[in-house]
């Protein structure tokens, strides 16, 4: 288009401003010039089409010249200095406002994203100056009326977002009409097979509303002389057309809504016309609703009842004056270009929480996009305050948020919550036209935990402000502890498990400070411990940058309230999600399963946001296959079951003496454990504090594990492989659950029917020696002191993380120990093939099932091993039937009572305790 064309629209305008215009019209045409659109078009033709819907929409002059430039600065020569230089100040504000973000300005940050801040840059600016969305809401609505042209693939995931932001967008600034376009054209592409049917509806809907239009005029006419109104047909929302479609494929009869707008001169002619209508039709008692008196949040006014005509057929009246009728289609258009600056808070006063929103989420664009949807785009509800307080609050908001909401920062005195003059708690979800009441304290009562009673961005951001406040010590102690709860439930170890001087380093490095005000932050709601995980187990930027583009594939498992689905859908439209499905669903919750392929950068931002949406009820894990479980925990227990019956065969007929295989166990497991000390430590990202081999609970628990060894080859010498394993597993079991207080009858069973089975065991087994049982009655007595020993250790030197230097101090600790046996030991006279044979066994059946174990819990599979861990039994008595015939019958049976006895409690669990929670 030349000037000459492009002038004609625009000759309303001042012959100063039309110069204006025309500068930064031939700046454009210029710095453009030789760019094609994907259409092969002259990309100057995208900024002219932009400015021309703006023009359509009453846009002033420096809106028009900066849609006319607004792809200059990120696509052309042309710099913001240039800009400056020829423009108003304002025209340069919204140019760089609607400039894109380049992947540079986030990539120091996992926590951004480059789309997400973008769209948080322009919400800043449409703060204070609105102009800036209505020419962002234009360049999105010329390039969905070209998106012809792009491959599919892409044109769905536009047409997506359009939906997800700039539809909702259009409604919260109330224009109708861009809202409707760009929702009819996302829908064309998203749903291809449903516009027909909608188009249809619209059409059948068109043509009855005119003859029910006529109907209504002839009998409001023979009841009032002169009519205050004029009538116009409404077309329906896409929204609602659907839902008439999909009543209507159920095979539901229903009679058409038909949507009527009654235009009035002024608001006392909208009441008239009330009037008139309720005297001659009778009414919906439900439907009324005065948005004269309460406007809608996008800033809608108008009076909404519903009559019911004398054929049934109910017709909706939106009773509007002339000037509500436009503002309800063009919505801020309407007020915004009166050539002075002025942003949304001008026109709509609930946009004073966007800037909260943005500043409390600074840094991390996940929480931004989920409070920008909750908290902006998301649906509302009215809520009743005292007196004549009355908010809008984003739905699913909870008590607590309400008092925000009404209260300002005074909520963070609250103390109790009436809804509807009944207390509740502060969780508790709101429904809408609630009353909400509060009683206050004269002390600050607010607590971290309030942040998991909020749904809204801008009650969290009051927490959190209030929360720094608070005395330094009692936040690092509350921070720490924070930390070190997740870090476990991570399986990350404890934060003292690793070397300070590198934590600080690290720290200092990324976010400049150490970390007792990493602690205060975490107390302060201000990062949350997913944030702190990845900075800690992030070493260098190298590796920062590639944990952000390799991937992996995780096993995600949340349980997620229903109200919170359209947010966590939006959210999950980021990533790459497979084999989703429903473990259980009721009408407040779904817990579901997915895999999901993402990067460390991603996971982390994934975690960030899930414990926003489900605080407490997410688990994500590396994905292990089914088939690779099974297999891993089968092989776990055919090693373990293996384990005395291999041990006894080596004692018996290679001549190995006690002492000698003791010696060569010790020595093998310090070597393999060093081993894999060695390759953990290569893989770690942090290095860990080091265990001190002099501590007294570290030198007894290697006592014990020295002992348990050594009267376990004792017991196996002199007794069946089955004989030690059922009561050693007896002993397993009643260790674990006597710290169980749950089910009290459930494990006086359990242990009744194990005890039974060692009773038949000892009772009908007289070829068993009475060594035997000492050796094993020993071996038990130390394996049980070593299992309380080193978990008292473990618990208070806080080792897990350092589990694998753990186990090489156990070993080198037993080998230590093991060395005076060489008094008592011949190696002289045994074979190469003897010492060989004791190796290999010992790296297979005692290093190798310790090393599955530890990838099993590593994998989150912890429960599921414990669960059946008392399958080591079958496993034994499989063992000993192959290597050295069948054990007796009553052997046999004592194996399967105990078996049943452990296995009660896992039966128990999953077939009555889950029916029970469902």
């Amino acid at each position: 288009m030349q000037w000459s064309e492009f002038s004609f629209y625009i000759r309303h305008f001042t012959l100063s401003q039309q110069k204006s215009i025309q500068k930064a019209f031939d700046l454009a045409q210029k710095a453009h010039e030789g760019q094609k659109r994907e259409s092969g078009e002259e990309y100057f033709t995208h900024p002219v089409a932009v400015a021309r819907l703006l023009i359509d929409m009453g846009a002033d002059a420096d809106t028009i010249i900066a849609a006319l430039l607004h792809d200059t600065v990120e696509d052309t020569s042309v710099t913001m200095a240039d800009i400056e230089g020829k423009f108003p100040a304002a025209v340069a504000r919204l140019i760089d406002g609607l400039t894109k973000l380049n992947y540079e300005d986030v990539a120091h940050q996992a926590s951004l994203n480059e789309k997400i801040e973008t769209i948080r840059k322009i919400f800043t600016v449409m703060q204070t100056d609105i102009r800036i969305m209505t020419i962002k809401l234009a360049d999105r609505l010329h390039n969905m009326q070209t998106i012809g042209f792009r491959p599919i693939e892409k044109q769905r995931r536009v047409a997506q977002e359009t939906m997800d932001i700039y539809v909702k967008i259009a409604d919260r600034l109330c224009m109708r009409r861009v809202r409707d376009e760009l929702e009819s054209m996302s829908l064309q592409i998203l749903k291809p097979d449903l516009m027909p049917h909608l188009l249809e509806i619209r059409r059948k809907n068109e043509e009855t509303s005119k003859s029910v239009l006529t109907s209504i005029l002839q009998s409001a006419e023979r009841n009032v002389r002169k009519l205050p109104f004029t009538i116009l047909i409404e077309e329906k929302s896409w929204d609602n057309l659907q839902l008439q479609y999909s009543l209507e494929q159920k095979g539901r009869i229903i009679s058409p809504l038909i949507n009527l707008a009654f235009v009035c001169k002024d608001v006392e002619d909208c009441y008239t016309t009330l009037g008139i209508l309720h005297q001659t039709w009778q009414r919906d008692e439900l439907s009324f609703q005065d948005y004269i008196n309460t406007p809608i949040i996008n800033g809608y006014e108008a009076i909404h009842t519903t009559i019911i005509m004398e054929n049934g057929m109910r017709i909706q009246c939106k009773i509007r004056t002339t000037d509500m009728q436009e503002y309800a289609w063009k919505g801020i258009t309407t007020r915004c270009f009166d050539a002075k600056e002025r942003g949304l808070l001008d026109y709509l006063p609930w946009t004073k929480h966007i800037s909260p929103v943005s500043q409390d989420t600074a840094n991390r664009s996940d929480i931004f996009w989920l409070s920008l949807q909750n908290d902006i785009l998301g649906e509302s509800i009215l809520v009743h305050g005292e007196g004549n307080n009355i908010q809008l609050l984003p739905a699913q908001s909870t008590a607590l948020d309400a008092v925000f909401y009404l209260y300002g920062e005074k909520g963070i005195y609250t103390k109790e919550i009436y809804i509807n003059d009944q207390p509740a708690a502060f969780h508790t979800e709101l429904e809408n036209s609630c009353t909400i009441q509060a009683s206050f304290d004269g002390a600050m009562q607010v607590k971290l935990e309030w942040l998991r009673s909020v749904h809204t961005g801008v009650a969290a951001a009051m927490i959190r402000e209030s929360l720094s406040k608070q005395d330094k010590k009692i936040k690092q102690d509350l921070g720490q502890a924070l930390l070190e709860e997740y870090l476990r439930h991570k399986r990350r170890g404890y934060i003292s498990e690793f070397d300070r001087n590198v934590i600080e380093k690290n720290l200092s490095a990324q976010r400049q400070f150490g970390l007792d005000i990493l602690y205060e932050q975490i107390a302060e709601g201000r990062m949350t411990v997913e944030e702190v995980e990845s900075i800690l187990f992030q070493q260098t930027v190298a590796q920062k940058k590639s944990s952000l583009t390799k991937k992996r594939l995780y096993t995600f498992i949340c349980d997620i309230a229903t109200t919170s689905l359209m947010p966590f859908g939006a959210m999950m439209q980021m990533y790459d999600i497979r084999k989703m499905k429903v473990l259980k669903a009721t009408k407040e919750r779904r817990k579901l399963e997915f895999e999901i392929r993402l990067s460390e950068g991603e996971k982390t931002n994934m975690s960030i946001a899930m414990n926003q949406l489900a605080p407490g009820k997410y688990e994500i894990a590396p994905t292990i296959s089914y088939y690779r479980r099974i297999a891993f925990t089968c092989l776990l227990f055919l090693l373990w079951g293996l384990d005395p019956a291999a041990t006894k065969l080596l004692l018996q007929y290679t001549g190995i003496s006690i002492a000698e295989i003791s010696i060569i166990f010790f020595g093998t497991l310090t070597i393999l454990s060093g081993c894999f000390l060695a390759w953990v430590r290569a893989h770690q990202i942090l290095p860990e504090a080091k265990l001190s081999l002099r501590n007294p609970s570290l030198l007894l628990t290697a006592i014990l594990f020295f002992l348990t060894a050594l009267t376990t080859y004792a017991a196996v010498r002199e007794t069946m492989p089955s004989h030690y394993t059922i009561p050693m597993t007896i002993a397993g079991i009643i260790l674990t659950t006597i710290v169980n207080r749950k089910r009290v009858m459930l494990l006086a069973i359990t242990w009744a029917i194990v005890v039974a089975g060692l009773a038949l065991l000892v009772g009908k087994n007289p070829d068993w020696s009475t060594e035997g049982m000492i050796y094993t009655a020993l071996s038990i007595a130390s394996f049980t002191a070593f299992s309380i020993i080193s978990e008292r250790y473990k618990r208070k030197e806080k080792v897990s993380l350092r589990a694998a230097q753990y186990f090489f101090a156990l070993s080198v600790l037993g080998l230590i120990f093991s060395l005076p046996l060489l008094a008592f030991s011949s190696f002289n006279n045994l074979t190469p093939s003897s010492i060989g044979l004791v190796v290999i066994c010992t790296i297979l059946i005692s290093g190798l099932p310790y090393y599955i174990y530890y990838y099993l819990l590593s994998h989150r599979e912890f429960d599921f091993v414990l669960r059946f861990s008392f399958l080591i039994i079958p496993g034994t008595i499989l063992s000993e039937s192959i290597l050295m015939g069948i054990p007796n019958m009553y052997t046999l049976i004592a194996g399967v009572i105990v078996s049943c006895g452990a296995f009660l409690p896992t039966a128990y669990i999953n077939m009555f305790a889950k029916k029970n929670d469902a």
